[in-house]
């Protein structure tokens, strides 16, 4: 037990000289990992993030290109975010062999594996020119897949990942999704009350135009019975007047209908309510 106390920590630091010694990009894509972290919990917004992940990621010379797809709810499909730097596709649909293969899987997927999947997922690995598939999980939901391509350049010849950084990178996800969560948790809620206030000042502004069409309506109305008004042309002209006034009165009443609050009637005792 006490040989092994000793050896471990030792053996530890031995491994990170060798490292630094002789395998310099990997030793500095490592130390890069530890300090990634403390970025990303730096982020305000999901694109600081993302910037923070991609651009942050290759600072060390170890990553050649990557590439961050995103779910886009709106589209309804994976979207590639900047500042990514991995151009196969811009989007990946919901049927995507990738997507379809990591709704089932939550962990990473090296090149070196695809013989142990489906040939379209080896495929598709391969046309997308990556070596590492990261997928971002919220329980069981898919929200996003992080690719990664090792440098390409002669001094760095080790394109597979070793074990190390394969835990790393996984960690890493995973603050990754913590961090996101929380930001789109954030985003939403800030969406929901501009909404709200976009919605209270519409309905404002509603109000305000429907009380001078009132007053066209009325005057339209008057005009149309004047025994002033002889003319057919201009009697055509105030008929029109008041069509369009009572369209556009139309418009007004279902848009504050619209977004009036529904309210759902509540079951009371009166005598509890007199007492209140």
């Amino acid at each position: 037990f006490i040989i092994l106390s000793v050896l471990e920590p030792l053996r530890s630091r031995m491994d990170t000289f060798f490292l630094k010694q002789f395998i310099v990009d990997r030793y500095e894509f490592e130390e890069l990992l530890k300090k990634l972290p403390k970025r990303l919990r730096g982020a305000k917004t999901v694109p600081d993030l993302c910037e923070a992940i991609l651009n942050g990621i290759r600072e060390s010379g170890r990553i050649y290109q990557t590439g961050l797809f995103l779910w886009d709810q709106n589209a309804r499909d994976y979207r590639l975010v900047e500042p990514s730097n991995l151009n196969f596709k811009t989007s990946l649909e919901v049927d995507h062999p990738l997507i379809a293969f990591f709704k089932g899987h939550p962990d990473p997927l090296l090149l070196e594996q695809d013989h142990e999947v489906p040939v379209e997922v080896q495929e598709a690995l391969r046309e997308m020119h990556t070596h590492m598939a990261i997928p971002l999980h919220r329980q069981d939901e898919l929200l996003g897949i992080w690719l990664l391509r090792t440098s390409l350049r002669s001094t760095n010849p080790y394109t597979s990942f070793s074990d190390q950084e394969i835990s790393r990178l996984n960690t890493l996800s995973a603050d990754i999704m913590s961090v996101l969560d929380q930001l789109q948790h954030f985003e939403g809620q800030e969406r929901q009350k501009k909404l709200a206030a976009l919605g209270e000042m519409s309905a404002a502004l509603a109000h305000e135009i429907r009380n001078p069409l009132g007053a066209i309506h009325g005057a339209t109305q008057l005009l149309e019975t004047s025994p002033s008004l002889l003319n057919s042309e201009d009697r055509e002209c105030v008929g029109i007047l008041r069509m369009e006034v009572d369209r556009m009165q139309k418009t007004v009443n279902q848009y504050l209908n619209f977004a009036r609050t529904q309210e759902e009637p509540v079951s009371i005792f009166i005598d509890t309510l007199l007492r209140k």
